[in-house]
């Protein structure tokens, strides 16, 4: 294969060299977990990343992020999310930060949302 082509569907064709949106998602998320350049790299460029909606977030890019984020200091990585409103299968779900990470306590707010 002298190439692969992204095309915007769920679906791969290996055969042809066309990758699915969720080919491209493990892949770079792969990259991520286990490249330790490419990590440093990352955390440079995006010293505080946050996730919100985490619970609907592939768990291999969970895991990548804790690999970029593995430590005291920066880089940092904050997910926002609540389990039970998981919407997708194949997902994070129960969600967990880098080793060493701290918990918020879940809190409810009696403040109005205005748009």
């Amino acid at each position: 294969m002298k190439s692969f082509e992204y095309v915007d569907s769920n679906y791969s064709e290996y055969e042809k060299g066309r990758l699915g949106h969720d080919d491209i998602i493990a892949v770079a998320a792969y990259l991520l977990a286990n490249r330790a350049p490419l990590q440093k790299m990352f955390g440079q460029r995006y010293p505080y990343i946050f996730v919100d909606e985490a619970q609907d977030t592939f768990e291999p890019v969970v895991t990548a992020l804790n690999a970029v984020c593995p430590g005291d200091g920066l880089p940092i990585v904050g997910y926002f999310g609540d389990p039970m409103q998981q919407i997708y299968d194949r997902r994070a779900g129960n969600f967990a930060g880098p080793n060493g990470s701290v918990k918020s306590p879940r809190t409810r707010t009696t403040a109005a949302l205005h748009r």
